[in-house]
């Protein structure tokens, strides 16, 4: 009975609070303000970003369009339709919970940079929770061809390999190493310019 009698352990957060302690008001309108204005912030964000990222996607299927050698008369955007329509088959033949957001020819066809034996590469953006790695196996286990070529399929989510505005810059970077030099953009006269500038300061 004296066991019950004593007081019971109290945690080091317990008791803290005095009576002459000062309390600070919260002002639940000001921090509902400062939530709206973190959140409209990020929607701004996120809206600019996605518009660089289609601006991006957008000027590398441009220069693959001006590049791109067909392939049995077949264009890039025709190849990109005709891998749309196949990975459709495939996902309902799976019945894969997945949306397929976009895709584009890249590797060294989409530069015009390809060998006779080079296999045409085309990546493709999706949204869901199944992953590359078994999409990958299942989107290429049939050796899908387009005339006569066979076509790799590398599927990429924003959560793993990221969005193809996100990924397209750095297959350019590679491909921009293998072009020839005489193909390559030249500087502007005023990036020439104020390049040796900066080399004479």
């Amino acid at each position: 009975m004296t066991d019950l009698k004593e007081p019971m352990h109290r945690s080091a957060l317990e008791g803290n609070i005095h009576t002459y302690d000062e309390l600070i008001p919260i002002d639940y309108d000001e921090l509902t303000e400062k939530a709206e204005q973190e959140a409209k912030h990020g929607m701004e964000n996120r809206i600019r970003k996605e518009a660089e990222e289609r601006k991006m996607v957008a000027d590398f299927k441009a220069r693959t369009e001006e590049l791109f050698h067909g392939i049995n008369g077949q264009t890039q955007e025709d190849i990109e339709l005709s891998v749309y329509a196949y990975l459709r088959s495939k996902i309902a033949e799976y019945e894969i919970d997945i949306e397929l957001v976009d895709a584009a020819v890249s590797g060294s066809r989409c530069r015009g940079l390809e060998e006779a034996a080079s296999d045409l590469d085309v990546v493709v953006e999706y949204r869901g929770r199944e992953s590359e790695y078994d999409l990958f196996n299942a989107f290429n286990e049939d050796g899908f061809t387009i005339g006569g070529v066979k076509v790799d399929i590398n599927p990429i989510t924003e959560g793993k390999t990221g969005t193809l505005g996100e990924y397209l810059p750095g297959v350019e970077a590679i491909l921009r190493k293998k072009e020839p030099p005489c193909r390559r953009k030249p500087q502007s006269r005023h990036r020439r310019k104020n390049r040796w500038r900066s080399l004479r300061s």
